[in-house]
């Protein structure tokens, strides 16, 4: 019992303390949106893809690969039923829409993954990101201009996709990257989960008025939470892949929704304001409770 009270708090402060100092930067330094934009490319572009190469990489390795694609299809059925079920709530509100069925993939489950299971989850998560993010962003386009060439180009410049394949292709192909290469990139990789949380406590200083939307959103979210983690159940995945689906489920809406809003003129400060006041639920109330929960099990 100590033990695992001891781990929970381990891993409540190492996601809470780049929060705390993220928000504090950003309330001392009155930063602006440009500023924590380009923070987020260094992850997105650099940081994430590297921390995924690794994982996905050093699991290949192992031939441990097989759950890979069951996850992937897991994350495609989770776009698929929050497109499905949003619909029928929220009806002709694509902002709200957009928001249910688009989750935060990457930046939020990687730290809390890393945190309570160590590397070997970073890998799941890599290719539920795959799964979610490139169904996403070919349905927001298509949905809301019937503009799928625009969507497949997103998908062009997303470095963590061409990372976690490139990584499974070789450790399909058995080609060995040398281990001085790997030496130098996890250490780089491993600072984004750190970067990614300071990004995140920065951007709740931007958060004017909370947005109740932001909470019928994340609820619906919550309420399909038991549908994603049945499906990974019914598929035999192992203990690590269902809790990590499990942590994907409760995620809030991407960022990169506020991006896709902005491209498409999807009411952009609706959608950034129903982001933000999700996030802020998911990462002080649902995730503690989480991180417990999955410790109890």
């Amino acid at each position: 019992m100590v033990l695992r009270l001891y781990i929970a708090l381990d891993a409540l402060l190492k996601f809470y303390t780049p929060l705390l100092l993220g928000y504090i930067y950003g309330r001392v330094f009155r930063v602006d949106e440009k500023f924590t934009m380009r923070l987020s490319r260094l992850v997105l572009y650099i940081l994430l893809p590297l921390l995924l190469f690794d994982s996905i990489y050093s699991k290949g390795r192992k031939g441990d690969f097989s759950e890979l694609g069951l996850i992937t299809i897991v994350a495609i059925a989770g776009v698929a039923i929050s497109l499905a079920v949003s619909i029928a709530v929220f009806r002709n509100s694509f902002d709200k829409v957009m928001c249910t069925f688009y989750p935060n993939s990457g930046y939020l489950p990687i730290p809390i993954a890393i945190s309570m299971w160590g590397k070997d989850a970073v890998s799941y998560v890599g290719f539920f990101i795959i799964g979610s993010n490139v169904t996403s962003n070919i349905l927001i386009p298509l949905l809301s201009a019937l503009d799928l060439k625009r969507g497949l180009r997103r998908l062009k410049y997303y470095p963590p996709i061409y990372a976690a394949l490139s990584a499974l292709a070789l450790a399909v192909l058995g080609v060995e990257v040398p281990t001085t290469i790997l030496d130098v990139l996890e250490p780089i990789g491993e600072t984004a989960p750190i970067i990614a949380l300071i990004v995140l406590g920065i951007e709740t200083t931007y958060l004017k008025e909370f947005e109740y939307d932001g909470l019928k959103v994340y609820l619906v979210r919550l309420m399909l939470a038991p549908v994603m983690v049945t499906l990974a159940m019914f598929l035999n995945l192992t203990e690590l892949a269902v809790k990590v689906i499990e942590l994907e489920s409760i995620m809030p809406p991407a960022v990169t929704n506020i991006i896709l809003s902005n491209e498409y003129n999807i009411n952009p400060r609706k959608v950034a304001g129903i982001v933000l006041t999700s996030t802020l639920i998911s990462t002080f109330i649902v995730i503690p409770m989480a991180i417990f929960g999955f410790l109890a099990c």
